[in-house]
C-alpha cells in the first residue's frame, strides 16, 4: 500500500513542485523500523540504501519536470550516452525519513562506469533565504532556491537549471573520480 507523502505550506509546495511528491513502500518501512541501533553516518548509509532499494518510481524518469530537467542537465554535463541513461538516477525524499532526518528533499546519484564508484549528492530545494546565502555547503548537498518559471521566462529558468546541474555534475565527478584524482583535487 504505502505511505504518500506531500507536504503542506509554500516552502512544501516548492518542495514537491520540484521534485515531485514521493510514495514509499510497506517494505521501506518496515525495513527502517527494523534497522540496528547504528552510528549517525552508518544510519544514514543504510537509509539511503534501503531508500533506492524500495523505490516506487523511475529514477531515470522522474516525474517532476525540474527534477526531470536537472538529471538531463547532468548526463549532458557528464558528458553520457542514451545507452548510460541508467547510471544516473535521480529520487525525490519529500517528506520521508531521508528529509525529516537529513534535510535530504532529494537526490542524484551516479555510478561511473571506469571506477565503479558511486557517487550521491543531497538536494534540499528551499525558499528559506539563509540556507541559500550559506554558501560553504557539504561537498555532497546542494540548496536549491526558487527556479524562473519555465514558461513565462525559459531562458532563466534553463540557465538556472544548467547551473545547478553543472555544480552537481561537477560533485559528481570528484566523488567518482579514481583515489588519485580524488586526492589532488
Amino acid at each position: 500500500m504505502g505511505r504518500n507523502f506531500e507536504g503542506g505550506g509554500t516552502g512544501r509546495y516548492y518542495e514537491a513542485k520540484f521534485m515531485g511528491t514521493t510514495t514509499v513502500s510497506d517494505e521501506f518501512l518496515r525495513a527502517v523500523a527494523e534497522l540496528p541501533r547504528l552510528s549517525r553516518d552508518e544510519y544514514k548509509k543504510k537509509l539511503f540504501d534501503l531508500y533506492t532499494q524500495h523505490y516506487n518510481g523511475d529514477p531515470t524518469n522522474p516525474s517532476a519536470g525540474p527534477l526531470k530537467d536537472l538529471r538531463l542537465e547532468i548526463m549532458a554535463a557528464l558528458g553520457l550516452r542514451e545507452e548510460d541513461d541508467k547510471d544516473l538516477t535521480a529520487y525525490s525524499a519529500i517528506g520521508t525519513p531521508l528529509d525529516i532526518k537529513f534535510g535530504t528533499d532529494g537526490f542524484i546519484q551516479f555510478k561511473d562506469r571506469m571506477t565503479g564508484k558511486i557517487g550521491r549528492v543531497t538536494l534540499d530545494t528551499t525558499l528559506n533565504q539563509r540556507k541559500l546565502n550559506e554558501t560553504e555547503n557539504q561537498d555532497d548537498h546542494i540548496y536549491i532556491g526558487e527556479l524562473p518559471d519555465a514558461v513565462q521566462d525559459e531562458d532563466a529558468y534553463l540557465r538556472a537549471i544548467g547551473d545547478y546541474g553543472h555544480q552537481i555534475a561537477s560533485r559528481l565527478m570528484k566523488l567518482t573520480a579514481p583515489d588519485e584524482r580524488r586526492k589532488a583535487a
